[in-house]
This record gives C-alpha cells, sequence and structure tokens, in this order.
C-alpha cells in the first residue's frame, strides 16, 4: 500500500479521517511523524477537562425538594435534554477536530464498551471527563474511576445493592462486559462481587458516596482467593487475571483493526498490554504502527458506523449542525451519542446496516443538498431525546473546491474518489463521469460528490 494511503487509514480508524484540506497537507508526511502528531495532541486534549455543568452538579436533595412540581418536570424534561444536545453536539465537533480525534475516537470506543445511558448533563460530563483523562492512560486506573462513576452505578442499580438486599447487576456487567467475558468466572464470584459492592452509590450532583451502613463487611470467596474484599480490591482481583488483558486486547482489536481476530496478533498484544500494567497508549501505538494494520485484510473492511459517517461527510461537505439536526440525524441513522441501546453498546459491522437504513446512507448527501426533511415521526424520540424538531444543518464544498481547482472532469473524478477512499473499478468511475452532465465546476463537484457518496462502498472505512 502506497505511504499517502496508510496515512489515510490511520486516520479513519485513529481519528474520524481527514478533511480535504489535510488530505492535501499530509502528502509527503510519514507514519511516523503522523502518529507522533496524533499521540502529542491527545496527550495535550487529556489535560483539559469538560467543564461541568453548574445547575446540575450543584443540586442537592434539599435544594431539589425545595422546587415545586413545575420546576422540576422542567429541569428534569426540558432543561436536561436541551443541555444533553448540546453536549453531543459540541462532543461531535471535537470528533470533527483531527487535532484531538484521537482522543475523541478512544473516547467514543470506551463510550461503547462502558455503555451508560446519560440523561444528564453533569452525568455525561462527569464520564467524558474519565473517558478524556484515563482513554489513553491506564485501564487499571479507567476501571477504578468509571466503577465509582454515579451514571454507571445508577445505570446498574448499583444503589439498590445493600447488605440486606442484594444487587447483581453492577458486579454482572463488570465481569461479563467489562473485564473478563463469559465463561471466566461463576455465579458464585457474581455473587461475592455483589457483596463487596454493597454501599457504592451517589448523590444527586453526580458524587460517589460510600454507604457504610449498607456494606458488607464479611468474607468473600472470589477467583479463587479469600478475605474481606473491597469493591476495589475485586476490581485489583480481576486486573491480576491475565484474561482481563486478553479481553481487552481483543474489543480493541475488532474496534480498531478488524472484526475477524488474528489470534497470534492477540496473543502478543495482550501479552505486553498486561506486563505493561495495562498501558492503553502503549497498546495503542504498537497497533498504529505494526504493519499488519496495514495489510489488504485490514483496510477498508469495516462498516461506518452512524458517528463515522456523519463526521466523514461532516469534513467534505464543510456540515454544520445544530443541537437539534445533529441529536435528528444520529437518531435516524441508528446511533445517539449517550444512547447506547443497553449496557452491550451498540451492534457492529453488519448490525449497522438494514433495508430501511442503507437507503437512508446512501441518500444522505442527496437528502442535504436538496434540503428535504425526513419522514419520520419525531414524537417517536421526543420523550427521551426532545427532538421535537429537525432543526436546520449548513453545508458548502468550498474545501473540496481547492482540491480540485483547474482539474478536468476525468480527474476531478479520480481526485474525489481517492480521497473518499472508494475501492471501486474504472468502469464504475467511467459510468459515474458520463453520467454527469451539469455544466460548471461546482455543480459538476456537486453532482459527482452525491454520486460517489451513494455508492456501496462509501460505506467502508
Amino acid at each position: 500500500m502506497e505511504l499517502t494511503k496508510k496515512i489515510q487509514h490511520l486516520y479513519s480508524r485513529a481519528s474520524f479521517g481527514l478533511s480535504p484540506d489535510n488530505y492535501i497537507s499530509k502528502k509527503g508526511s510519514t507514519l511516523n511523524d503522523e502518529l507522533k502528531i496524533l499521540f502529542s495532541n491527545a496527550k495535550s486534549e487529556s489535560q483539559k477537562p469538560l467543564k461541568n455543568d453548574e445547575q446540575f452538579s450543584q443540586m442537592t436533595s434539599k435544594k431539589y425538594s425545595a422546587l415545586d412540581r413545575k420546576e422540576r418536570f422542567k429541569m428534569n424534561n426540558v432543561t436536561s435534554k436541551n443541555k444533553v444536545k448540546k453536549l453531543r453536539l459540541s462532543w461531535f465537533e471535537r470528533m470533527s477536530n483531527e487535532e484531538s480525534a484521537l482522543l475523541e475516537r478512544m473516547s467514543l470506543f470506551w463510550h461503547g464498551h462502558f455503555a451508560c445511558r446519560l440523561g444528564k448533563p453533569h452525568f455525561a460530563i462527569n464520564q467524558m471527563n474519565i473517558f478524556r483523562t484515563h482513554g489513553l492512560g491506564s485501564f487499571r486506573e479507567l476501571l477504578h474511576a468509571i466503577s465509582k462513576d454515579v451514571a454507571m452505578i445508577f445505570y446498574l442499580n448499583n444503589q439498590q445493592n445493600t447488605k440486606q438486599q442484594p444487587n447483581e447487576n453492577f458486579a454482572r456487567e463488570i465481569l461479563e462486559l467489562f473485564t473478563l467475558g463469559i465463561g471466566n468466572y461463576t455465579e458464585n464470584d457474581i455473587k461475592n462481587a455483589t457483596k463487596s459492592f454493597t454501599g457504592w452509590a451517589g448523590d444527586f450532583s453526580g458524587k460517589y458516596v460510600f454507604k457504610k451502613e449498607k456494606h458488607d463487611f464479611g468474607q468473600k470467596i472470589f477467583l479463587g482467593k479469600k478475605g474481606k474484599f473491597s469493591g476495589e480490591e475485586i476490581i485489583d482481583i480481576i486486573l491480576e487475571n491475565r484474561q482481563c488483558a486478553t479481553f481487552i486486547t481483543t474489543k480493541i482489536y475488532k474496534y480498531f483493526v478488524n472484526e475477524k481476530v488474528n489470534d497470534n496478533h492477540i496473543k502478543e498484544l495482550s501479552k505486553e498490554f498486561y506486563e505493561s500494567d495495562y498501558n492503553i497508549r502503549r497498546l495503542m501505538n504498537k497497533i498504529f504502527r505494526s504493519s499488519w494494520f496495514y495489510e489488504k485484510e485490514n483496510v477498508l473492511g469495516k462498516i461506518k458506523s452512524p458517528c463515522d459517517l456523519l463526521v466523514d461527510l461532516s469534513h467534505s461537505m464543510n456540515l454544520k449542525f445544530d443541537s437539534d439536526s445533529l441529536a435528528f440525524r444520529m437518531y435516524h441513522l441508528g446511533q445517539i451519542l449517550f444512547a447506547p441501546p443497553n449496557v452491550a453498546g451498540w451492534n457492529r459491522g453488519k448490525e449497522w446496516i438494514s433495508n430501511a437504513s442503507l437507503v437512508n446512507r446512501l441518500n444522505f448527501s442527496k437528502e442535504i443538498i436538496r434540503g428535504r426533511g425526513l419522514n419520520i415521526n419525531l414524537e417517536e424520540g421526543n420523550d427521551e431525546f426532545g427532538l421535537d424538531n429537525e432543526g436546520t444543518i449548513s453545508y458548502n464544498f468550498d474545501s473540496l473546491e481547492k482540491i480540485t481547482q483547474g482539474l478536468g472532469d476525468k480527474e476531478m473524478v479520480e481526485v474525489v474518489s481517492d480521497y473518499l477512499r472508494l475501492e471501486i473499478s474504472t468502469q464504475k468511475l467511467t459510468k459515474v463521469l458520463e453520467s454527469t452532465t451539469s455544466s460548471s465546476d461546482a455543480k459538476f463537484l456537486k453532482e459527482i460528490f452525491v454520486k460517489l457518496t451513494s455508492l456501496p462502498e462509501f460505506q467502508m472505512a
């Protein structure tokens, strides 16, 4: 694979692709230089926590009780939804900013791994800050932090987990979905871990609270060890198990490399991951620097998630959403940030595609350009997401016009196709060219863009 295509592949997986301007500027660069830039920018961005929402983060039970019925309703059903929509838009804009895109890509991965519905703005910000701080740091620290995240505690019902009435949901999902995977623990391990997490709770402001009077301080037997384990000690025992490193490495490999895993690669990567005490940055660097990452079977073999598709089109069309239009389009395509379908997160690969969603994907750029609305019942998503209108979207082709300026029709089609990373035959490109009859360069560019992004090949990353 030629170097330019390797760099495009790197940015499609390590971030969210390249804008036309950066596509041109990266020509002549090296993989080593680009990796240094990606990791350096991510480190810098990880040190900039998102500012919390004062209205919600400073709310106490006493203050909330003092609100009348209408004020509570407005806070929970209007203010909260609008603020979460704005947070969703700001995250999407950071994904579209190539300087911070590696950190945002990792945050999106962890958001899907530690799947949690985030309906309150301060809960969303708290969790995003965990992913930003630890997403390329230590998985050990990340796991400890997310386990005490109040949104996660509430989502998995651990505030109901007490010595008198144990609730296994939190412990079960930590073992099954977050660390070891099914078959690597017993039901007794779940029961004993549950006891260790009793009393782990939180308050309305989003602060973790340990309720000592509800905690089981008795003996537990967990993964072959015996002791009066706390929740923190249970997490450390899990991390001592090499299966945890294998489970996380496999999940990362499937997301960033290929859904079909290479056992030899997993064995090597998970060994290094475990021996580095779960250093995520080192693991990702190893993956992106490996020659096999750029081999044919690992390139353009993944179906773009709705989020990837939207950022991709945002780069090429200079799309500008407002908070309503972004929430509505994400809902329409099947992946709305802060709202994974369940604790297992979003399905990937072919699960993104159905007969209806494929038509929506293929027609997306055409519908934006024509300014058409979507024929969807807005009330379907209004209760949870506040989808009461489609919002507005603007676009322009200024960036694409720059990289195609002065080109003939044939060369323009080839350059746009290369930028979009379309692996299509010369015959198919010729068909696109011959079926495009617009007189001006601007109209011609717009028409070929619609046709190229309507091809099934554009759905691949």
